[in-house]
């Protein structure tokens, strides 16, 4: 058996391998449906439309990650995270965290945060990003 052979062999049984463990992990999921890998982000600031309309004012909501760097993403994108579960936002004041949510208003899809009413104030207070 030559080194090519081999070679074969390992790269063949490693994704054999990757094949159970993603296997086993979609049995988890399946049996432990509350099970999330959503990771949790920080919204610090947001780009406002010139509509009057709350519902639709917020164009971006962005933040810092943990190594200082500055994000930023459109609100619709904002929204695909959260229904996929890639992303779970919040902002937080006074020491207390506020989960964003999407609502609907007219047809339309926005985001708030859970503790607003109808409007999204929370988000609409925020400074704006650079």
């Amino acid at each position: 058996m030559g080194r090519r052979d081999i070679s074969y062999i390992v790269v063949r049984e490693n994704i054999i391998e990757l094949a159970h463990i993603s296997k086993y992990f979609n049995n988890f999921k399946q049996q432990h449906k509350d099970f999330n890998m959503t990771t949790n982000v920080r919204v610090s600031c947001i780009n406002k439309t010139f509509r009057h309309d709350p519902h639709i004012r917020i164009m971006n909501i962005g933040g810092i990650w943990t190594d200082s760097k500055r994000w930023k993403i459109s609100q619709q994108q904002a929204i695909s995270d959260i229904e996929s579960g890639k992303f779970a936002f919040y902002v937080s004041a006074n020491g207390k965290a506020a989960r964003i949510v999407i609502a609907m208003h007219n047809g339309y899809k926005y985001i708030k945060t859970e503790n607003d009413g109808l409007h999204p104030n929370n988000l609409l207070s925020l400074p704006e990003c650079l």
